[in-house]
């Protein structure tokens, strides 16, 4: 994987050749290295990765998605924040189906970290409240089951928690 360093090194060489060229007559050179440093620049933001593993858990294949998740070597050092809450949820949302003891402490970590969307915060929090109930941890599930609610503006969620709300009454 290239770091995150060189990423911006070959988008300003790409650039200054792009002028360069610009500079000469060749605009169809020029514009073609601005269209490639520009991609140097948007894979600083968009690890590619990341957009390969959330491709395979949309398509609901979590083996393949844990497997892009493994090639990132060092995620804390090779990752901006946005992207390690990601790489957080991503590896909670493959290990929630295996080990849900290690899901909960991804999506802790993903919280903490900083997911972007609210609706990501829901499905992490969420997946915590079944967790809790798991370890019949009765108030710690309300207290997520509640943020839910707060952060479900789309009610995306809300047949879920109805569910978990049910099992709740039961603990």
């Amino acid at each position: 994987m290239i770091s995150k360093i060189l990423r911006f090194v070959i988008a300003a060489l790409a650039m200054a050749a792009a002028v360069w060229q610009f500079i000469e007559g060749n605009i169809g050179t020029g514009l073609l290295l601005v269209f490639l440093s520009g991609l140097a620049v948007l894979s600083y933001f968009k690890n590619e990765k990341l957009v390969m593993a959330f491709w395979f858990v949309r398509k609901e294949k979590l083996a393949t998605a844990g497997k892009f998740l493994a090639m990132l070597k060092k995620p804390e050092e090779s990752l901006i924040k946005r992207q390690l809450a990601y790489y957080y949820f991503l590896n909670g949302v493959v290990n929630s189906q295996v080990n849900l003891n290690e899901a909960e402490k991804f999506f802790k970590k993903a919280i903490s970290t900083g997911l972007k969307m609210d609706h990501d915060v829901a499905m992490a929090k969420l997946q915590l409240a079944a967790a809790a109930m798991q370890k019949r941890q009765k108030g710690v599930a309300k207290k997520y089951l509640a943020d839910v609610k707060k952060l479900d503006k789309s009610k995306a969620f809300r047949e879920q928690v109805k569910m978990l709300q049910a099992n709740l009454s039961r603990i």
